[in-house]
């Protein structure tokens, strides 16, 4: 019964964070106000002090654990979800994630019923609404139940399923005031990563030469990949009939990752991470760490000699295998997937050349607030 609980609990975490955390606003207007919780779930052994803060469409959600606060923020018309979480000690972001939408699943039901059940809470008369419900995940249903003041402020909520209490927050403080923009809406430093790219900036020695390289697929005229290597920077773009489809940027020593996927779709997703607190001083960056070479015939592409790796030894669904240069570049890239489909992608440009620091750096346009509808 445990485990069949801290199944659901996962599966809500990992499929529908807005629809877990999103305070219950059914009225029109709500007042700016401040709500703070404690709430707990099975999954978890801590409490975590959760913050509601909301004004006008906007309403943040920050978590407070040991060690990091998440934050997210939420959007009465959904056009955006931003999200981050900040080192507690350090205040620096080590994740920020956006997406343009809610990514709401067709196969829940987000439309609140109010009931004719009421409660008093703090001193307050609520009302208990079906804030949502899901359809039949591991055999059980999940259900969140809110109870909400006749102006609209959430109060306490619970997430049941058919195997009983999943996660519940009760309000130990709430207050009606004034909301700045500044506290409720995203940050305005939220995307600032310049810091990445600065001479005084990590960057690690990499074994690997600078180079450009083109990668076509196999059976796809239109696809073309690009990589850049510059110290221990790496980009790798993807587009399709000419058009990017999806951006990495990653600097694995320095710990600095960025992405962005699905870039010509409805639904575009930024992605960036960072290391709040020094790495070790040694770290393995050599080109084979954690790969095995495979017992496969070596290739020539381009004039340049390459050996067969396997990328992702052990791996449970799928693999990766890559033919790659003494210096570690993968020429030829080929992945197998859960249902045996196969990709097969190819350098058909490798040129080894000094690349400048501005061919790293993302697009200028990717990186404004207004590419994300994230408020000036």
């Amino acid at each position: 019964m445990m485990h069949r609980l801290l199944l659901l609990a996962l599966m809500l975490t990992a499929s529908t964070p807005a629809a877990a955390d999103e305070p219950l606003l059914p009225m029109p207007a709500v007042p700016d106000h401040v709500v703070t919780m404690s709430e707990r779930a099975i999954h978890r052994k801590e409490d975590l002090t959760r913050t509601v803060t909301h004004r006008g469409d906007w309403t943040r959600v920050d978590k407070v654990n040991p060690t990091s606060i998440s934050t997210e923020y939420y959007q009465r018309n959904c056009s955006t979800f931003p999200r981050h979480v900040r080192d507690k000690n350090t205040g620096i972001y080590t994740g920020v994630w956006i997406s343009r939408g809610c990514h709401r699943s067709p196969d829940w039901d987000y439309n609140p019923v109010r009931t004719d059940e009421r409660r008093i809470f703090l001193g307050e008369s609520c009302t208990v609404w079906t804030a949502w419900q899901s359809a039949r995940m591991a055999g059980s249903r999940m259900v969140k139940t809110s109870c909400v003041t006749e102006d609209g402020i959430e109060l306490w909520y619970k997430i049941t399923s058919g195997y009983g209490l999943l996660s519940w927050a009760d309000a130990t403080k709430v207050e009606r005031r004034p909301v700045s923009s500044a506290e409720a809406e995203p940050p305005a430093d939220l995307l600032k990563i310049d810091h990445w790219f600065t001479e005084s900036a990590p960057n690690p020695a990499n074994t690997t030469p600078d180079f450009e390289m083109v990668m076509r697929q196999d059976g796809a005229p239109e696809f073309a990949r690009t990589v850049k290597r510059h110290g221990g920077w790496l980009l790798d773009e993807e587009r399709a009939g000419g058009a990017r489809q999806q951006l990495s940027i990653s600097n694995p020593a320095a710990g600095y990752w960025l992405s962005f996927h699905n870039l010509v779709s409805g639904t575009p997703f930024l992605g960036i991470n960072q290391n709040a607190r020094p790495r070790p001083a040694a770290i393995d960056t050599s080109p084979d760490s954690g790969i095995k070479r495979m017992d496969r015939v070596s290739e020539t592409v381009l004039g340049e000699q390459c050996i067969w790796f396997d990328m992702a030894p052990g791996a449970m669904h799928g693999a990766h295998y890559a033919c790659r240069t003494d210096d570690g570049v993968a020429l030829r890239e080929e992945w197998i997937g859960e249902r045996r489909e196969r990709r097969v992608q190819t350098a058909t440009v490798f040129v080894r050349r000094t690349i400048m620091m501005e061919e790293i750096k993302p697009p200028a346009e990717l990186m404004q607030r207004k590419t994300w509808d994230l408020p000036e």
